[in-house]
């Protein structure tokens, strides 16, 4: 006299199946909503890595310059757009939000630096030699012009 459940019916059985696949559902959505939130922690954390390590990042790409020569000129440099580079990390979510830097500047920049920059350079040192070729004294040139 031992009771036993009634035999499961096709009614039953569909409810059984629509309930299983609710909760695989539910349970899908929320393994996705916690991955989502990982890996959002792990890109906020390594932009604040990036920030905190931008002189570390600095001295590993221009490594080559510290070696073939002194390197605090690139130092110097460093020092004034290091500020502009913080900020403007801190107002974007991510590198890839900048605008992609045309190949046609690249190339125009490259100029400059490789031409105009010799040029000033040779104008430069010309100032600075006399007629015998020998390096001037720097002097205040608006005192002398004042006085003579």
């Amino acid at each position: 006299s031992s009771w036993r459940a009634p035999p499961p019916t096709e009614a039953h059985s569909e409810d059984l199946t629509f309930m299983g696949m609710l909760g695989v559902l539910s349970a899908y959505t929320g393994l996705l909503l916690v991955l989502s939130a990982g890996c959002r922690e792990f890109l906020q954390q390594s932009r604040r890595l990036q920030r905190t390590t931008l002189d570390d990042s600095f001295e590993e790409v221009y490594a080559d310059f510290f070696i073939h020569n002194d390197g605090e000129d690139h130092r110097a440099r460093w020092m004034n757009v290091k500020p502009k580079i913080s900020s403007i990390l801190n107002s974007i979510t991510c590198a890839s939000s900048l605008k992609p830097f045309p190949s046609w500047e690249m190339v125009k920049i490259d100029a400059c630096l490789t031409k105009d920059v010799w040029h000033l350079r040779q104008l430069a040192r010309m100032l600075r030699l006399d007629a015998n070729g020998e390096v001037r004294p720097s002097n205040d040139r608006a005192g002398t012009a004042r006085k003579g």
